[in-house]
């Protein structure tokens, strides 16, 4: 069972960077097309959906490999019997 979440795991974050990078070309391509007069119409629809897709899909990944950030100002205000970075 262990290798086949191992597997899904790694399937997930290529997929995740896949997205990224589709991604990112995407918007460069409708951005080319726009300075020649050639608008893709749809290319902002389609990057607004495997953004979303990317920010799922790499959140799961960080908090899998406990990578998730914090940010300290707001916690390291708060009294240190609630502070749980600090412990």
């Amino acid at each position: 069972m262990k290798k086949i979440y191992e597997f899904i795991c790694k399937k997930e974050m290529l997929i995740a960077k896949g997205t990224l990078g589709i991604l990112s070309l995407l918007v460069f391509a409708a951005a080319v097309g726009r300075s020649f007069y050639y608008p893709l119409n749809w290319a902002m629809d389609a990057a607004t959906f495997l953004f979303a897709w990317t920010v799922f899909l790499g959140a799961d990944a960080a908090m899998r490999l406990d990578r998730l950030f914090c940010i300290e100002v707001i916690t390291g205000k708060l009294p240190q019997k609630r502070n749980s970075i600090s412990n």
